[in-house]
């Protein structure tokens, strides 16, 4: 049996008549009867009654119908999805994400991808820098979006798509919270919730370097590994700690958050699309022009 068979008899079934269902095949009629009795002969049933007026369905032939038009309905999703995820229009996408994405760009992005590509499955995991390049690496991640900077000796590249600044967190009882504005030296005499070097070296680096430029070296209460977690330890007044300015728009009013005025330029900071492209997937690339469309336009 072949496709073009069933094709054949299913357009013949719902015209019972020879010569409209092979105009509509744009096929001679002689070559369709031809087909459909080597159809008939396979199967060893016949499929249809024939008389001067016309064919109709024999009652094995109505069960046949159902079955032949359910087989093409189901190759011809095959070869939908087929090319659709050969484009990146289906399939899945496994991304992982540093805790921070969740405050503002997962929330606009995912809402998005999902409207404009429906058939593609996406699944999620939060991780730290380092273990998303592993994943990466490893095949087991798609995409990353990871905090910049971003300490990279591996083949994985990086496209910067939101840029931040470092403010000061404090418990909102802090005797500093009255201060509209401070300068990172004075918080020189506080103990510092800072960033685990392993996990977040970038953070690490960057906190670092502003507090050399600032003249003093902090001391450290608590580490951690996500700025979630930074702030957290913050509102348990455990110490005040440098944040992402973006992680204001979710802590709670027993922390504070304060600009700091004498900032050097290694206080930037931002949010980044990290891939291997030596495994990039078509889902990843619709993702990241996704991303960089939205970057663009805001």
């Amino acid at each position: 049996m072949e496709l073009r068979q069933l094709r054949q008899f299913v357009v013949l079934a719902e015209t019972c008549n020879f010569h409209r269902a092979a105009e509509r095949l744009n096929m001679a009629q002689p070559p369709l009867s031809v087909s459909i009795r080597k159809l008939e002969t396979e199967l060893g049933v016949r499929l249809f009654n024939r008389s001067s007026r016309g064919v109709s369905l024999t009652e094995a032939g109505s069960g046949a119908l159902r079955e032949a038009k359910a087989a093409l309905f189901h190759i011809e999703e095959t070869v939908r999805i087929a090319r659709a995820v050969d484009i990146g229009e289906a399939g899945r996408l496994r991304i992982g994400f540093v805790g921070s994405a969740t405050y503002a760009l997962l929330p606009r992005l995912l809402p998005l991808f999902r409207a404009r590509y429906p058939d593609v499955a996406l699944e999620l995991q939060e991780g730290t820098n380092g273990q998303i390049v592993a994943m990466l690496e490893a095949h087991t991640l798609d995409i990353g979006i990871v905090r910049m900077p971003f300490r990279n000796r591996h083949a994985i590249r990086c496209i910067t798509i939101e840029r931040d600044v470092l403010i000061a967190a404090l418990w909102a009882g802090h005797p500093l919270a009255n201060k509209r504005r401070l300068a990172l030296r004075d918080l020189a005499d506080e103990p510092f919730v800072h960033y685990a070097a392993g996990e977040v070296g970038g953070m690490r680096a960057v906190t670092t370097a502003m507090f050399q430029d600032a003249g003093f070296s902090p001391g450290v209460a608590q580490e951690a590994v996500q700025v979630d977690t930074v702030v957290s330890l913050v509102e348990s007044r455990l110490g005040v700690a440098l944040v992402p300015s973006i992680a204001a728009s979710r802590a709670s009013k027993a922390v504070v958050f304060r600009k700091l005025a004498d900032a050097s330029a290694s206080a930037t900071i931002g949010i980044a699309l990290a891939y291997d492209p030596r495994h990039d997937s078509s889902t990843a690339k619709r993702f990241r022009a996704l991303a960089l469309e939205k970057a663009k336009g805001r």
